[in-house]
């Protein structure tokens, strides 16, 4: 049995990555802030193809999210946990002028705050040698030449700094800690967008390969991050952006 606790699957590259594994012999986790339909849909689907599936709404920014964590992952056996991916975040867009410290801590609580977190109630159940962790990043954080992403941008970097830094820690049991950072991707109907149209179309016209990616090309690359035989790859963020960060 291969299980995975995936955070923000509701929509977009966490759900697209849900459904990558989803499996007869695979128990999900799944997890979405708010939006229960739209994160059943995403169960039904993993179901469909064999997948045993729970799933838990919450707040990435609130330490309560850790009790409906703890809750799934007690019952398991010591080493139980196959991989555990942080999909959760936000693209804003912004200015460091228009950027308040409100608004720059909440990006920080959401995500390298929440992973932090996370990451420490869960590799506990980590299996030793086998065990995963993947963090979601994003193109902003080395790049902000095509758009500025002034309050999101800090707190994807400060992502891929903890993800070296538990992929050290982590190293002696055999986990590994890695990111994946897409670019452009995307949206699934009805999500919410950051950009216009407008800045869609001037952002592909900007792609070296003059296409947005799609979700289910990032958990590609996600799920062979959280797959066996990438056991040794550790402390990396692997970029799926068509060559924008060229």
């Amino acid at each position: 049995m291969t299980r995975y606790i995936i955070i923000g699957a509701g929509s977009g590259i966490g759900a697209a990555l849900a459904r990558h594994l989803a499996a007869p012999g695979t128990d999900l986790l799944l997890h979405t802030g708010s939006n229960a339909e739209r994160l059943g849909r995403v169960a039904a689907f993993c179901e469909n193809e064999g997948a045993s599936v729970s799933t838990c709404l919450g707040l990435t920014e609130d330490p309560a999210l850790i009790d409906n964590i703890t809750a799934w992952l007690d019952p398991l056996p010591e080493g139980g946990l196959s991989g555990f991916a942080f999909a959760a975040g936000y693209a804003k867009l912004g200015t460091v002028d228009s950027t308040d410290p409100a608004t720059l801590r909440s990006a920080l609580d959401a995500m390298p705050m929440a992973f932090q977190r996370l990451c420490t109630c869960v590799t506990p159940k980590l299996a030793d040698r086998r065990g995963r962790i993947l963090c979601v990043s994003a193109f902003g954080a080395h790049r902000s030449k095509t758009h500025s992403y002034a309050p999101t941008a800090p707190a994807k970097a400060a992502l891929e700094a903890q993800v070296r830094v538990f992929a050290a820690n982590l190293a002696p049991r055999g986990i590994t800690v890695n990111a994946v950072v897409p670019g452009f991707i995307t949206k699934e109907p009805g999500t919410p967008s950051s950009l216009t149209p407008e800045q869609w179309a001037e952002v592909t016209a900007n792609i070296p390969m003059a296409r947005l990616g799609q979700a289910a090309e990032v958990a590609a690359t996600a799920a062979f991050l959280l797959s066996e035989p990438a056991g040794y790859v550790t402390g990396q963020s692997l970029h799926v952006n068509g060559g924008l960060t060229l």
